[in-house]
């Protein structure tokens, strides 16, 4: 039995760590959109709670004030509106929370909630809102939605935000 041990030449050795390499960097990709679609969830839900949060404080009546939100581009503020025009004063601030790193509000502003839960955006006017949260990375955007009424809620594009 004459048998020759042969090993693997340069050529297929090369091909397989070119196919490795092809995988590893689609695996990397995906790995990375997901991260950046979870961050994008995570920021949405993050938002809806602070915007529940000043609803409920509104209509509790904690502190005899009405609370608000500030959507800012790159973070989130819980504030007690203690004078009533609708805006952040200094020391009205409770509440900051950053957004993640790749996430952005496009259309940044404020939700105020009266005393019966009723939304009001900046210049005290009535009517619903909307924030549109995105990963321009990742091409996905996420809308958080208020309505006239005061429900809140969050729609995949291309859904927009109605009357209620």
């Amino acid at each position: 039995m004459d048998r020759k041990v042969r090993g693997m030449s340069m050529l297929e050795l090369l091909v397989v760590i070119t196919i490795i390499a092809v995988l590893g960097s689609i695996a990397l990709i995906e790995f990375r959109n997901f991260i950046l679609d979870r961050r994008l969830k995570s920021d949405t839900e993050r938002l809806i709670s602070m915007l529940e949060t000043a609803k409920r404080y509104s209509l509790s009546g904690r502190n005899g004030t009405v609370w608000g939100v500030n959507v800012l581009n790159d973070r989130i503020q819980l504030f007690q509106d203690n004078n009533g025009n609708c805006t952040v004063d200094q020391g009205e601030v409770v509440q900051e929370v950053r957004l993640e790193s790749g996430v952005q509000v496009q259309n940044p502003g404020i939700v105020i909630f009266d005393k019966k839960g009723i939304p009001r955006n900046a210049i005290c006017g009535l009517g619903p809102i909307g924030f549109n949260l995105a990963a321009p990375a990742i091409n996905s955007q996420r809308i958080v939605c208020v309505s006239s009424v005061g429900r809140i809620r969050y729609v995949l594009p291309p859904g927009q935000c109605g009357g209620e």
